[in-house]
């Protein structure tokens, strides 16, 4: 891994937006749709062609120093750091895992042991590349324009979940999947090792040690590369090369020999060298049953782990029945990523697999036994409460959190439930927790699955908020109402003027539940329905994550609910959040409802700090975009949570960064000019500023006073709350008050306006 230097702060970019005009404005129907129907029957042909030649291009070589070549430079590309000649990826997941699943359609003997190059990595990886594309591309073939717009909304959205299947992984940071799935499953451990002679716990660590031993055993490889390359002459380089590979037993004069007989400097000996150990690859990813084994921690039969590793692994040809075409959505390396190599040894080529689906491998085992499935889906309800109620009380640590809250509609008396709900200063949060899981044929995109999936999980949750949150705001008062634990809960809802509301899941569904618009045009959301976010539990974590204190999250949350309801964009819940840590939303407010922003990539701006701090580096975490001054002001407000103080810090948080300079400059000059003459009483001489580049209805108006009394500092202040709203169209205003007598940073008081 290459080193993250200590203590940097990841960069936050200024993003710029900029709108891509259609390039099919002016062609007429009859050419576009020729068009689209001639680019899918291409990629068709594509499609087709680019499988057989991959099948004859693999066939040449090793299937196991093939598979942990391209293992290798998946993981630890060392030197070329993943990237390829034309600076794209070099390899991704993905391209892997077809490429493992191809392999395993074909017996050991059929495999030819030509050496495998640089430029066969190349040539492979180019074709990888072709084969996954027009796999999706020759789809669009069965576009037709003249299809209604809902039709055809719902074909993208479709469209997006089998993509987000084929090319996406991992749906958290290493240690918050792992971590989540032990949990999860910690409390089965028992009954699982009864029932199946294994902890799944304890099979999750197992996995983990095989990832490290993977990475730990390329580590030592690239070492040895490194410090044998360090030698300036052909001739040196043989001999380091020889030292640290006894293994391959080469002579060293026959191998220098060869050298000079093909004419080849340092660098291309380097290379030459390189491509030969790789023939040691197989060892990085090879293990015995005994050393998985004494991976899992813990006692483990012979007997129970040949049945595990039959469960989890392929051997060469076992696959030879399976269309090639159906690895694409459903990959049947993703529930057995081993290879078995037969008398007790295995490979494991990709081992990101034990990370990508860890959950799903133990779902697999775990679920062949009837009981232990249903224990298995009752755990998962109970779990996510339990995850969401950690989560909320950690992040607001003095709102007293109302959990499994029962309460009877008065009209149609019914008894409903809510999850969680908790009150900070004058809002109330709702979360609703689904636990439940995303069928196999709603993440291939079957439409009447992905449609039973957002009812499900989105729908039915959103409409238990809504009503809970409408029967609170209208009693308004501390309402007490039993909760499923037999208890009572206690909802003070006396001051809300604000709701927050949730979904919470432990599954994905790409990025699709969190996209309203875009399920509204497909039909699969009613246009009237009030929707709330929803997210992941470990996308919650990561956004809790990276914004401290309460204020911020609290206005990431309001925020994230009102521009995902009005945004087209496309992009996941981490987008969303490197999009608000520049300015809070606002300044996308121009684009709202008018065009789709494309944020798909803002997320690698986390990468950084979760991966470094996973490897005991020291990254500073990505900020919200805020000045110094600012921020001083928003972590005194959330100090002192004086009543309506959520308010002010939102109409704060709501003011871009170059606002906030523009305020400072200016109130700075008026703190100046009347620190010089602090004793005049004139209207003129009371400054006030005002921030009117945010579009909603409230400003911020600085004030700088002298040495005044209680009284007349009260008077100045609605005296300039009065001036604000008579120059604007603002219904709310925040008053800063500064004291240029005193010492009090880095405000002297601070005042709440309504019109």
């Amino acid at each position: 891994m290459c080193a993250i230097e200590k203590g940097r702060r990841t960069a936050l970019p200024n993003f710029n937006f900029y709108r891509q005009p259609s390039l099919l404005t002016g062609v007429p129907e009859d050419r576009i749709q020729s068009f689209i129907s001639e680019v899918g029957s291409h990629f068709d042909d594509q499609f087709h062609a680019t499988l057989a030649a991959l099948d004859s291009q693999f066939l040449n070589h090793e299937p196991l120093e093939l598979m942990s070549s391209i293992g290798y430079y998946l993981l630890f590309a060392g030197e070329r750091k993943g990237i390829s000649p034309d600076g794209r990826e070099f390899l991704q997941q993905h391209h892997a895992e077809i490429l493992q699943a191809l392999i395993l359609r074909h017996s050991p003997d059929v495999f030819r042991n030509e050496p495998f190059v640089d430029r066969d990595l190349l040539a492979l990886r180019e074709k990888l590349d072709k084969v996954t594309l027009s796999y999706g591309l020759r789809r669009i073939r069965d576009i037709r324009r003249d299809t209604e717009a809902q039709s055809l909304a719902l074909r993208q959205a479709v469209e997006e979940i089998r993509l987000h299947t084929q090319f996406v992984r991992n749906w958290g940071y290493p240690d918050q999947v792992f971590g989540t799935v032990r949990r999860l499953y910690a409390p089965l451990d028992e009954k699982v090792q009864r029932v199946l002679g294994f902890k799944p716990s304890l099979l999750l660590d197992c996995f983990v040690g095989l990832m490290r031993v993977c990475e730990s055993r390329i580590s030592a490889y690239l070492g040895k590369l490194a410090s044998i390359f360090k030698p300036k002459t052909p001739k040196g380089l043989v001999k380091g090369f020889c030292s640290a590979f006894p293994q391959l037993e080469v002579e060293r004069e026959d191998l220098r020999d060869l050298l000079q007989e093909k004419g080849l400097g340092v660098q291309e000996s380097k290379a030459m060298l390189r491509n030969y150990s790789e023939c040691l690859l197989p060892e990085v990813f090879s293990f015995t049953c005994l050393d998985i084994e004494k991976l899992y921690p813990g006692v483990l039969d012979a007997r129970v782990r040949d049945r595990l590793l039959g469960m989890l692994s392929y051997r060469l040809g076992d696959l030879k029945q399976s269309e090639p075409e159906d690895f694409f959505p459903n990959n049947p390396v993703w529930q057995r990523p081993f290879i078995d190599l037969c008398e007790g040894n295995y490979l494991l080529p990709i081992p990101g697999l034990l990370l990508s689906f860890c959950a799903e491998l133990l779902e697999g085992i775990v679920n062949q036994d009837p009981n232990l499935k249903l224990d298995y889906e009752k755990r998962r309800g109970t779990f996510l409460e339990n995850e969401c109620e950690a989560l909320f009380r950690s992040a607001f640590p003095s709102a007293p959190v109302a959990r499994g809250t029962l309460w009877t509609d008065k009209h149609e008396q019914f008894t409903y439930e809510n999850d969680l709900a908790l009150v900070i200063d004058s809002i109330l949060v709702l979360v609703e927790a689904k636990a439940g899981r995303i069928s196999e044929p709603a993440l291939r995109g079957a439409p009447d699955r992905v449609r039973r999936t957002i009812r499900d999980l989105l729908l039915v949750p959103a409409g238990q908020s809504k009503r809970f949150a409408d029967f609170l705001l209208r009693e308004r008062r501390v309402c007490e109402l039993p909760n499923r634990q037999g208890g009572t809960n206690r909802i003070d809802t006396s001051n809300v003027t604000q709701v927050i509301r949730i979904n919470v899941t432990l599954g994905i569904l790409g990025d699709l539940l969190s996209r309203v618009p875009l399920l509204r045009r497909a039909g699969l959301v009613p246009g009237d329905a009030e929707i709330p976010p929803t997210t992941a539990i470990t996308d919650l974590v990561t956004v809790f994550d990276i914004l401290p204190g309460i204020a911020l999250k609290l206005h990431y949350l309001h925020e994230r609910s009102r521009f995902g309801l009005a945004a087209e964009y496309m992009g996941d819940e981490l987008d969303l959040l490197a999009l608000y840590l520049q300015d809070g939303f606002s300044g996308q407010e121009n684009v709202l409802g008018r065009t789709c922003l494309n944020i798909g990539t803002l997320s690698l701006l986390f990468n950084e700090y979760f991966m470094g701090r996973l490897y005991g580096e020291t990254i500073r975490k990505p900020e919200r975009r805020l000045s110094r001054w600012w921020r001083e002001v928003l972590a005194k407000i959330e100090e002192r949570q004086f009543p309506g103080w959520t308010e002010a810090a939102f109409m704060l948080l709501g003011t871009t960064y170059h606002a906030q300079l523009t305020f400072e400059r200016s109130f700075r000059q008026v703190i100046l000019s009347v620190r010089r003459h602090p004793s005049k009483e004139k209207q003129e001489d009371m400054a006030f500023i005002m921030d009117e580049t945010n579009p909603r209805k409230y400003i911020i108006v600085g004030v700088a006073y002298g040495d005044v009394t209680k009284s007349e500092r009260d008077c100045r202040l609605e005296g300039a709350a009065v001036e604000a709203f008579n120059r604007t169209r603002a219904e709310t205003a925040v008053i800063i008050g500064m004291n240029v007598c005193g010492r009090s940073e880095p405000y002297s008081c601070l005042s709440i306006f309504h019109k």
